[in-house]
């Protein structure tokens, strides 16, 4: 189901895939720096295998860059809060949580830190222990 999610002015393409039967639980996908469409292969992957397990799962459009600078994780962080709450319309009150591979790792815990009891569980993929500076470093 291809959905939009609103964002300070900003709509970002999605696509929505549901189970046939029921939901028992749903997920965001966050993504990685370099993989910022909701086609990319792995979350393409999850959008095949986790519905048939009763996961719902929302795939977006990362917002685009400006001047070649990467969207701010605060800018990520409110994209994940608005695309749980388009989610939760469509899945009611089942679990919802965040799948944040590579960057979209560090995107996921700020959501769920500044969004408390928005986020049911953290699914880190090719996370980092530290900070985004400590890492560049």
């Amino acid at each position: 189901m291809e959905l939009g999610i609103d964002v300070e002015g900003t709509r970002l393409a999605a696509t929505l895939d549901l189970p046939t039967g029921q939901v028992r639980g749903a997920v965001v996908i966050l993504h990685g720096a370099q993989a910022g469409h909701r086609s990319y292969f792995g979350y393409m992957h999850l959008a095949q295998i986790l519905p048939d397990a009763g996961v719902a799962v929302l795939r977006y459009e990362r917002r685009p860059r400006i001047g070649g600078h990467d969207v701010p994780l605060a800018d990520q962080a409110d994209d994940a809060a608005a695309a749980i709450a388009v989610l939760r319309g469509y899945v009611g009150a089942v679990p919802i949580g965040l799948w944040g591979w590579s960057q979209g790792a560090w995107a996921a815990p700020l959501t769920a830190a500044r969004n408390p009891g928005l986020v049911a569980f953290l699914i880190l993929v090719s996370c980092s222990g530290v900070s985004p500076a400590a890492q560049m470093r």
